[in-house]
């Protein structure tokens, strides 16, 4: 794993473990290594409730390690603070894809959200839809009713 990819990871496990409970909205510490960021869906476990952030790791498509990171943020009373409640990198997709941005898409069959990627050694593209639930529950399937292009 190269040493961008390695910071990210490092980056996004430090806000979910961080007994301060990091905010949501440090984007200081976000790495150059992660190319995309995009947040939608909901969840609520009890009285808890926050919604789901996808992190797109880039770097030289030589590196292993995965390529996506979900991360649950729970919402506060305070409207202007959150925290990042859980972070699972999605080893499902790793080297050799380069990934595109996610699009959420919320429908009757609860939160999905898809991502586009390249194989950077073949030139194939494929597409994934993760299925998102409450905190450390997902499902990274691959789509096949889109048509791979080589």
């Amino acid at each position: 794993m190269g040493t961008e990819a390695r910071r990210a990871l490092i980056a996004a496990a430090l806000l979910a473990a961080a007994p301060g409970r990091a905010r949501a909205q440090d984007w200081h510490v976000v790495p150059p290594a992660v190319t995309f960021v995009a947040s939608g869906g909901s969840w609520q476990v009890g009285t808890n409730r926050g919604y789901h952030r996808l992190l797109v790791i880039g770097g030289d498509a030589d590196r292993s390690g995965p390529r996506l990171v979900i991360q649950w943020i729970q919402e506060t009373a305070n409207p202007n603070r959150s925290y990042v409640r859980q972070t699972q990198p999605i080893h499902a997709i790793e080297a050799p894809w380069v990934l595109g941005q996610p699009q959420f898409v919320t429908g009757t069959n609860g939160i999905r959200a898809t991502i586009t990627g390249t194989n950077a050694t073949n030139h194939c593209t494929g597409v994934w839809t993760i299925t998102l639930g409450p905190p450390g529950q997902y499902g990274v399937q691959p789509d096949r009713s889109a048509t791979p292009t080589c």
